[in-house]
């Protein structure tokens, strides 16, 4: 069953129709209904669609497998399928999947969950101070630890302190997170990995990575609950198969904190547990981020401007001409994976193609394929501004879906959008092949076609000169780059053929 494993003893007897209804009824209003992403083929998929879809997510997730190598290969089959975008009743339990977090094999979940569970309870008792199920008071005083060096007990105090700074500031206009049981719990969860992970330790955007996954966990519970409770009155699996909207039933205006007391404790336990564990898996793969200076988003930002200045040579001309660099602007993009900049919706759907990513390199190459699919989509707008009003619009975009100011208006951009900027992400990044070669040589293409276009624009403008094609322009600028010409030696350099090493050195330094 997907979501919250039933063996739990302290799920089981948890939980209400009426519980699961109004929270699914208020995050679809609130966050958006994301059923139409589960089919990247159309954005409002048939129902029989949706069933097939539903149908092959429930195959590669509970159904028993006696080899090991079975799992292997079922797992190996849930990454492209989720890759394409995963159901809201089967993204929890798809996501702990990804992560390594649970095995694939169904017959060990539920063991695998409580263990994991438990370890994390012993953990922040031990690290925080404070049971899990307390209430958020700020149980665990900023001081010094006994028996612990003054030094430690300083930095884990600064820790804390920026931790506490932070948690009010996770996406601000979602009540959701006003809460303070949820604040308690994603204090906690941060607090935690900090204090076990003090290489890195805590770092401002980690508690924006944490959102998407109290998000899907909590709806995945909530599936659940209501999946059980409708199994008496509804046997057959094409009434299981309706979409969100149908399971979910009308939209009311409950307010979150109605919906989230009707929550057990228990069951936030288990999902602050499941975070903990799955934004540690996302984190090992982005410990470069973290540590001093930052270099693997520094490194992601300079994939971005090497990728813009091939994709889109005019808006990266503009930006060189007003002054913008695409650190100003990218390095919250790259920190928090456009967690800040989008509806949440999208976030859940993007995180269903990034989390099934092979490895973190992966990841890291589509996300900043997918920034720049996003600013393409932009283009034309970023270009007619000038410096101060391309900042305002790249830093402080509208998230309301409203045209306000400069700021670009992200909050109109639906899963639909996330699904062709991802598609055209996937052709950018297959064309490419992670080579700078590659890169260099269609960024060095746009350039020659600049230079052609505006040698025959300038024969044109001279009195009395002959007309000049651009097939003639391009000869003679093949002529005057010296034989081969830089971009014929680019391609000789990438593949190889008839070049030296000096001739190839030009493409990477």
């Amino acid at each position: 069953m997907a979501g919250y494993d039933t063996d739990d003893a302290s799920i089981s007897s948890a939980g209400s129709y009426s519980s699961a209804s109004s929270f699914l009824s208020w995050s679809s209003s609130h966050l958006g209904d994301d059923s139409s992403s589960s089919s990247s083929a159309s954005s409002s998929p048939s129902s029989s669609a949706k069933c097939r879809l539903e149908r092959k997510f429930r195959r590669l997730l509970h159904a028993r497998r006696p080899r090991r190598s079975s799992a292997a290969r079922a797992k190996k089959e849930l990454r492209p399928l989720c890759w394409s975008g995963v159901p809201d009743r089967y993204r929890a339990e798809s996501w702990r999947v990804l992560l390594n977090y649970v095995p694939a094999d169904p017959a060990r979940r539920a063991a695998s969950l409580r263990r994991k569970r438990a370890e994390y309870n012993r953990a922040a008792e031990r690290c925080y101070g404070s049971p899990i199920g307390a209430a958020y008071s700020h149980s665990r005083p900023i001081e010094e630890d006994e028996g612990a060096s003054s030094l430690t007990a300083e930095v884990d105090a600064e820790v804390l302190r920026q931790v506490r700074k932070d948690v009010p500031r996770t996406v601000p206009d979602l009540a959701l997170f006003r809460e303070p049981r949820m604040q308690s719990r994603l204090e906690r969860a941060l607090y935690v990995w900090s204090h076990r992970n003090p290489a890195a330790g805590y770092v401002q955007g980690m508690n924006d990575l944490a959102v998407p996954f109290f998000i899907a966990f909590l709806k995945g519970y909530h599936h659940q609950r209501q999946s059980e409770d409708d199994a008496d009155g509804k046997d057959s699996e094409e009434e299981e198969c309706l979409d969100e909207d149908g399971a979910a039933g009308a939209l009311d205006s409950r307010a979150p904190r109605r919906a989230l007391e009707d929550v057990p404790d228990a069951v936030l336990d288990d999902v602050e547990a499941d975070v903990y564990w799955c934004l540690s898996r996302l984190l090992s793969g982005m410990q470069d981020h973290y540590t001093h200076a930052q270099p693997g988003i520094i490194r992601m930002i300079r994939h971005l401007e090497d990728v813009l200045t091939a994709i889109d040579p005019d808006l990266s001309d503009h930006f060189q001409r007003t002054g913008v660099e695409v650190l100003h602007f990218a390095f919250r993009w790259m920190n928090c994976l456009l967690v800040r900049e989008l509806p949440l919706n999208c976030v859940l759907r993007l995180f269903d193609s990034y989390l099934s990513e092979e490895d973190a390199a992966g990841r890291d190459e589509l996300h900043v394929y997918v920034c720049a699919a996003m600013l393409v989509r932009y283009s034309s707008r970023l270009r007619s501004m000038e410096h101060d009003d391309l900042l305002e619009g790249l830093t402080q975009p509208s998230t309301s879906g409203e045209d306000e100011g400069s700021g670009l208006p992200l909050g109109e951009i639906t899963c639909s959008d996330v699904e062709v900027m991802l598609g055209q992400a996937h052709v950018w990044r297959t064309t490419f092949g992670g080579s700078r070669a590659r890169i260099e040589c269609a960024r060095l293409e746009q350039k020659r076609g600049g230079r052609v276009r505006a040698r025959a624009q300038e024969k044109e403008n001279k009195p009395n000169a002959p007309s000049c094609s651009l097939d003639q322009a391009a000869e003679e600028s093949h002529a005057t780059e010296g034989g081969d010409g830089i971009v014929d030696r680019a391609l000789s350099a990438l593949n190889g053929v008839g070049v030296g090493m000096g001739d190839a050195d030009f493409l990477y330094y």
